[in-house]
């Protein structure tokens, strides 16, 4: 969790959102476009799904990308 707070801080950093998804309905609708409802989406997998290690490797390369500048900052 401590490496997961970390990313997100250094995300706002850059000046990037990482809660955006949660307001793109509202910016959707505030630019006169139709807003479709999704709830079936879910990014993850648990150890038995075979997708799992796919998930676990993609989250490796996101904190990777971002080791630098979690190491050169201190929050």
């Amino acid at each position: 969790m401590f490496v997961w707070t970390k990313y997100w801080q250094s995300y706002t950093l850059l000046g990037c959102d990482p809660l955006v998804g949660r307001r793109i309905p509202d910016l959707l609708e505030s630019h006169a476009t139709t807003v479709y409802r999704v709830d079936t989406l879910f990014y993850g997998a648990c150890h038995a799904d075979p997708v799992f290690g796919l998930v676990v490797d993609n989250l490796f390369i996101v904190v990777e990308s971002a080791r630098q500048l979690l190491l050169q900052n201190s929050y």
